[in-house]
């Protein structure tokens, strides 16, 4: 099985990965840190620039895993590993959707500034989601990537 998975071209360090999504959950926490609304409708610039680190670093992190790792997890000669992976890159594509589109919709400091009771509901339930997803996939499917490499 090691053998099949190293010819797929099979990477078996997470390492990488849990390192993005460490930095991803501190953006995260740094932005929570400002979610008041009288805090964002007095300055909302910290935010917005905390909110647009996060979104890149995220967008990288999940175009890695969409081109690179899921890929090679697809690979796998084992098909409970494979499916575990679709189930997860299935999960993920409604998740990279609502980011996106939460982004967008959050452009400006004077968006978030004109709107920042919404903008905390909103910020709260995105970075839940984020912090969920990421603890499940290091428990799930990290771990297995790595236990199929050892």
């Amino acid at each position: 099985m090691r053998e099949a998975l190293s010819q797929a071209g099979f990477v078996s360090n997470t390492e990488r990965y849990r390192a993005q999504h460490a930095e991803i959950l501190r953006l995260a926490t740094d932005l929570k840190r400002l979610l008041s609304p009288a805090t964002l409708a007095a300055d909302a610039a910290p935010a917005r620039h905390i909110l647009s680190e996060l979104s890149g670093k995220l967008l990288m992190h999940i175009a890695a895993e969409d081109n690179v790792f899921y890929p090679q997890m697809l690979r796998s000669a084992d098909a409970k590993t494979r499916a575990l992976t679709q189930r997860f890159v299935a999960e993920m594509h409604p998740i990279s959707d609502a980011f996106r589109r939460y982004a967008v919709r959050w452009g400006s400091a004077r968006t978030i500034q004109a709107n920042a009771e919404a903008f905390v509901r909103e910020t709260q339930r995105i970075i839940q989601v984020l912090a969920e997803r990421i603890s499940r996939e290091h428990v799930e499917l990290y771990s297995l990537a790595d236990s199929l490499s050892a």
